[in-house]
């Protein structure tokens, strides 16, 4: 998936809230989630090098987020892995 360049990237540390919204998200809608969170945190990284970026966390908060979708996923994929031992 594209963003259009005249998109403006808000990368924010996710709360609770949006936490909890992820966890009752379907892996397949993670993976585009991550995907997009990827792709801005690509844009993001190559603004800082060039100067454009003034917020300077917004790397730290790109790679937090990825970090977060990815800590979800393997949290779901764990739970099936329990189910299908428990069986």
């Amino acid at each position: 998936m594209r963003l259009a360049p005249e998109i403006e990237l808000e990368i924010k540390i996710m709360k609770k809230k949006e936490l909890e919204s992820l966890r009752k998200k379907e892996t397949q809608e993670l993976v585009k989630e991550l995907a997009e969170a990827r792709q801005k945190a690509s844009l993001t990284w190559s603004k800082m090098m060039v100067g454009k970026e003034k917020n300077l966390k917004a790397g730290k908060k790109a790679r937090r987020e990825i970090a977060q979708i990815l800590t979800v996923i393997s949290e779901k994929g764990e739970v099936k892995t329990e189910e299908k031992e428990n069986k």
